[in-house]
């Protein structure tokens, strides 16, 4: 499928606040900047106690992650009114940690496509765990980012970044994560060179994996 369609789903899932996502474990890129979260500078990394003292650690209650997950789902559809969908992300961030990668890859869905809460620092990070999870989707969304940020939000364009995102992407045989390389190096950019030969291989690498998807 083309990166437009691959874009176009995660609106689609965001509308319908439903999950298409599965996951394998792959070496992903690192991460490079933890989550400020709502309390103006607790982080998500580091250590599970340090963890723990986050406001949003217990989100969950008793709650299995997944069935978590399952139920904060149903609030984050951009027709949920604000005070809904700002009520799931604790719980969203509560599986997150817990290793629910669809919950790390819809808090970035969610800050990257709805209005009222996009904030697109937050959307990488979360995309970056995701990926880190084998979540292909993420790292082709966070390449996205990266690749072509918007003015005014918060990224600059790191060309170099975004082909570690679109290489596991593509790795993990989302189209989009071929193509965004191919025109990457097609067109190059400040810190990459452009490379035809590169662009080629991976155009053609998107196209055959379009090709081979299910209709």
């Amino acid at each position: 499928m083309p990166p437009m369609k691959t874009v176009l789903g995660a609106l689609l899932t965001l509308l319908a606040a439903t999950s298409s996502t599965s996951c394998h474990e792959r070496k992903q890129p690192r991460p490079e900047r933890a989550d400020p979260g709502f309390d103006g500078g607790q982080g998500l990394a580091g250590t599970a106690a340090e963890q723990s003292r986050a406001p949003w650690a217990d989100a969950c209650g008793t709650l299995a992650p997944r069935v978590c997950y399952e139920k904060a789902l149903k609030r984050t559809g951009l027709l949920e009114p604000i005070a809904e969908r700002m009520k799931a992300l604790p719980m969203l961030r509560d599986a997150c940690d817990r290793r629910v990668v669809d919950a790390c890859s819809r808090i970035g869905i969610v800050f990257s496509f709805d209005k009222q809460l996009r904030d697109t620092v937050l959307a990488l990070t979360y995309y970056e765990r995701a990926c880190q999870m084998g979540d292909s989707q993420s790292c082709f969304l966070g390449g996205e980012l990266l690749a072509k940020p918007r003015p005014g939000d918060g990224l600059a364009r790191d060309c170099r970044r975004a082909v570690d995102f679109y290489e596991a992407a593509c790795r993990g045989k989302e189209s989009g994560g071929c193509s965004g390389l191919g025109e990457l190096y097609r067109s190059g950019c400040e810190d990459l060179p452009r490379n035809l030969t590169l662009a080629k291989r991976y155009r053609n690498e998107g196209m055959q994996l379009v090709r081979l998807a299910p209709p």
